[in-house]
């Protein structure tokens, strides 16, 4: 049986566990979360691990590090549930620091889970695997 002393360590321990890993949660959109996903063909989709939004409406900043084959894709930063998307930033190539210019969206708030969302163009008629580094806000 536990003492009362005891059990009270306890209880303020969890607490300090949970408080530690909604921060953690909170702000994981001011850190770089890596992707490596492939964009399909004839105006297809690939899509980013997700992020924790840490400030409402923020834009986001994608370093990229490889678009397949010489080509470019088009990002934009969305809601993982694709209920709300920032302006799409258009040809991002290979070694493109887009700094932070990556549309976020008012309906984007602090703690939503966001993900950026590549698109290939009409004419783009083979899958291109993109990889690089994002960072929410």
């Amino acid at each position: 049986m536990l003492t009362k002393t005891r059990k009270t360590m306890l209880t303020a321990l969890a607490a300090l566990i949970c408080i530690a890993m909604m921060a953690a949660t909170a702000y994981a959109g001011n850190s770089f979360t890596g992707y490596n996903t492939v964009v399909g063909k004839i105006n297809g989709n690939g899509y980013s691990p997700t992020q924790t939004k840490a400030t409402s409406g923020a834009n986001g900043r994608v370093k990229s590090t490889s678009v397949g084959g010489g080509y470019t894709v088009d990002v934009r930063m969305q809601k993982s549930d694709a209920t709300a998307s920032g302006a799409w930033y258009r040809n991002l190539g290979s070694g493109t620091d887009t700094g932070y210019t990556v549309g976020g969206h008012v309906n984007q708030m602090y703690g939503d889970t966001v993900r950026l969302h590549f698109s290939n163009d009409l004419t783009t008629l083979v899958d291109v695997q993109v990889i690089g580094e994002w960072m929410s806000q």
